[in-house]
């Protein structure tokens, strides 16, 4: 428990430094059943909590008012990682896990959470999901929600929720957890979490799009979501007819041979068409060749 205004003050600001407030105390509990026990009595004692996370949020969302009468509850000790279950994929994790020290665990495994953020290694999995934070790989993992499969979560009389099970099919009352997620500490305070990992994807190839408009970004997005990974599944683009006649001069010069390849670009090893090379000057390629018949762009 804090009460010294020095040491409450990195928990009264937000990440911006634009809202601030003051708080009455606050209390860093270390487990779940401390966690309900400080709910409890605030509860008693007419005391509004304001539960916070790892306090990267921007909209002022995890700080207390300017009233000085909110007790902060910090979950940030409650830290703990469970043993990764390979078998379906999952872990159950603290509400206070740092989101890059989760990663570095199940990286062991070949495994990894599908969402990612800049504040990766501030922000914590019970503010993620409070917030159902959505992170840089949306499109292809989902946001929080479609990334948790259990919860636990002390409700605003210190009752303890436990939704950790985690079974992908569980159709018993009502969908607790994913109504908690999102929800911002207005219906409990998240304690642990049963996450779904994804498989560690070892290459990732970042590629540049051009569209002409919102349409066919939308398309696009469409028929790229349909992939297995947007990480590592190859898509062929035919260039333009400028491109394609810039290749048919500087192909020749670079590789030796007369004709570009039927599968075109880029290939370890472009496919030599018989007769067409100079049988006295073999190539390979060590690299990517970047300019050809048929771009290639990996996503």
């Amino acid at each position: 428990m804090l009460s010294d205004p020095a040491l409450r003050a990195a928990y009264e600001t937000d990440f911006t430094g634009r809202y601030a407030g003051r708080s009455r105390l606050v209390v860093r509990p270390a487990d779940t059943a401390e966690v309900a026990e400080v709910v409890r009595i605030c509860l008693d004692g007419g005391v509004p909590v304001v539960p916070q996370g790892g306090n990267t949020g921007l909209v002022g969302g995890s700080v207390p008012g300017p009233a000085g009468t909110e007790v902060v509850l910090s979950l940030r000790r409650l830290d703990g990682i469970g043993p990764v279950d390979t078998a379906v994929r999952q872990v159950t994790v603290g509400a206070g896990t740092v989101l890059g020290d989760l990663q570095r665990q199940v990286a062991a495994q070949g495994l990894e959470f599908g969402v990612d953020l800049a504040a990766r290694d501030s922000a914590t999995l019970g503010g993620m999901i409070a917030t159902n934070a959505g992170g840089e790989r949306v499109v292809r993992y989902g946001a929080t929600r479609a990334n948790v499969v259990g919860l636990e979560a002390v409700l605003a009389n210190g009752t303890v929720l436990d939704r950790l099970r985690g079974l992908p099919k569980d159709n018993t009352g009502y969908d607790l957890t994913n109504l908690l997620v999102g929800s911002e500490g207005t219906l409990a305070v998240i304690t642990r979490a049963r996450l779904r990992l994804v498989p560690h994807l070892p290459e990732r190839v970042t590629a540049l799009v051009a569209l002409d408009s919102l349409e066919s970004a939308v398309a696009l997005v469409s028929r790229l979501r349909a992939l297995d990974s947007l990480e590592r599944r190859t898509r062929r683009i035919r260039p333009e007819p400028e491109t394609r006649r810039r290749c048919a001069v500087e192909y020749p010069r670079r590789t030796g041979c007369a004709i570009p390849p039927r599968f075109g670009w880029p290939r370890a090893n472009p496919r030599r068409v018989p007769g067409s090379c100079r049988r006295d000057e073999p190539r390979k390629h060590s690299t990517p060749v970047r300019r050809g018949g048929d771009l290639l762009i990996k996503l």
